[in-house]
């Protein structure tokens, strides 16, 4: 926060330091702050998808739902194949219960970017929320070949399997989230 603040006092029209400062404050949940930031980062410079993608994701987390929409459309309309707009169009449409549309807007995320492990895993809680539980951890499984350090696949194979009744399975992937992050409550 600091570094971003300060490259901001030193060039006041450095778009990137604004939007680095809009994903931090975003991170430490200062999300009205990260709104502000982020904003007058596209004021500077109204081109900046990665900046109207990351207003998408704080506006959502404010739940100004129609507005994060939009901002998650002007970031494709500028670069219509940013992997990362369809995903988090793809986490706002699951916020609200719309997991059809989450679906549709995740497989984009991943036609675009067949390495994005965290879409892969997103995939896997919408289909686990509808109940196909084999679709599910597909899509874990894949999430966790692109990515086997993100403790958050493991942990919901271990859910699915500790609701199967497969309790020792659980305890493995339980204890393989508990390899990656020591510290994590979630994997106990």
């Amino acid at each position: 926060e600091t570094f971003s603040r300060k490259a901001i006092e030193l060039k006041p029209n450095y778009a990137s330091a604004y939007a680095n400062l809009g994903i931090i404050l975003k991170d430490l949940g200062k999300l009205k702050d990260a709104k502000k930031y982020t904003k007058k980062a596209l004021a500077i410079k109204n081109d900046f998808v990665a900046a109207y993608s990351n207003l998408g994701i704080i506006l959502n987390s404010l739940g100004e739902i129609e507005e994060a929409k939009l901002a998650l459309e002007k970031a494709i309309e500028l670069l219509p194949n940013f992997s990362p707009a369809y995903y988090h169009f793809g986490i706002l449409f699951k916020d609200i219960g719309k997991i059809k549309e989450s679906n549709l807007a995740l497989r984009k995320s991943i036609e675009l970017n067949p390495k994005y492990a965290e879409a892969y895993n997103i995939l896997g809680t919408n289909y686990e929320d509808l109940g196909n539980i084999k679709e599910a951890e597909v899509n874990y499984y894949k999430s966790i070949k692109l990515n086997n350090k993100d403790i958050s696949a493991f942990i919901n194979l271990g859910n699915i399997n500790k609701k199967l009744g497969n309790f020792y399975k659980a305890i493995e992937f339980y204890e393989k989230g508990l390899e990656i992050n020591k510290l994590s409550t979630i994997a106990i």
